[in-house]
């Protein structure tokens, strides 16, 4: 067993789990993106590294993947996030947006300075149920990652635009593979997302992270440098909406995830 393999199931993060139906698999989960990133730092560099370099492939566009390795985050997502590219089809309604009051939960330091009379910032209370949104995340090999950019960051900023309405969402992206050239060894990534950092939403749901954080990682785990990483297409965890090329079209996925995060 190479030194890294080892490294990763000797981590606490690694465990063998059963799913619903008694299938045994590999499983790491991380409670956060930086976690997750750092063992990929750590442990996760392989002979087949090379493959995972390619700007079209990775979704990296013109950021580097050392540049990657020291800030942690995707300049591209975070682009996409913050252009046009995020703009929903139909506006939504926000309930438990902030507005200015003369009195409420913190001052708006401007106003405060200027004298005005409206120098407080107050939220509106709104009902909007908690969310527990669990992507599962894996695109193959011949998918661009300027097709996927687009939808990833239609869904960061829907979840960014449900916080700020006052909701609160919980967010884990999950990718599993074949490992070891083998059909019936599995691994599965798990990653908790830090959803009150913007720059992290859009890391997670892109390109980026599934090819060079998650994958890097499950080939790692396999053990075998030259591992194709094979997707599994069938439902292996229940109650994922899944964000594949394998389950249906990524648009299918796509909008399964926005209608969750639908505020009316």
């Amino acid at each position: 067993m190479r030194a890294n393999t080892a490294a990763i199931i000797a981590s606490p993060e690694y465990s063998l789990m059963t799913n619903p139906k008694g299938a045994k698999y590999h499983s790491l989960r991380y409670p956060s993106i930086i976690s997750a990133h750092a063992a990929v730092i750590a442990n996760a560099r392989t002979e087949n590294e090379d493959s995972w370099k390619r700007p079209s492939f990775i979704g990296l566009n013109g950021q580097t993947l050392a540049d990657l390795d020291k800030t942690g985050r995707s300049i591209y997502a975070q682009q996409c996030l913050e252009s046009s590219l995020a703009r929903m089809t139909t506006p939504a309604k926000k309930p438990g947006e902030v507005r200015n009051t003369v009195t409420g939960g913190f001052w708006d330091i401007p106003s405060v300075i200027a004298g005005l009379p409206l120098a407080a910032r107050s939220r509106v209370r709104t009902k909007l149920p908690p969310i527990n949104l669990k992507l599962w995340v894996a695109y193959s090999g011949y998918t661009n990652e300027k097709d996927i950019a687009p939808l990833t960051a239609k869904i960061a900023k829907a979840l960014w635009d449900y916080i700020k309405a006052g909701g609160i969402a919980n967010l884990s992206i999950i990718t599993g593979c074949r490992i070891r050239n083998d059909k019936a060894e599995i691994a599965v990534i798990e990653t908790r997302v830090n959803t009150s950092d913007i720059s992290a939403l859009a890391f997670a749901l892109s390109p980026v992270y599934m090819r060079t954080i998650s994958a890097a990682l499950l080939c790692a785990l396999s053990d075998k440098p030259e591992d194709s990483l094979p997707m599994i297409k069938e439902d292996f965890l229940p109650g994922l909406i899944p964000l594949s090329n394998f389950s249906g079209s990524l648009s299918e996925g796509a909008d399964k995830a926005l209608a969750a995060l639908k505020i009316s």
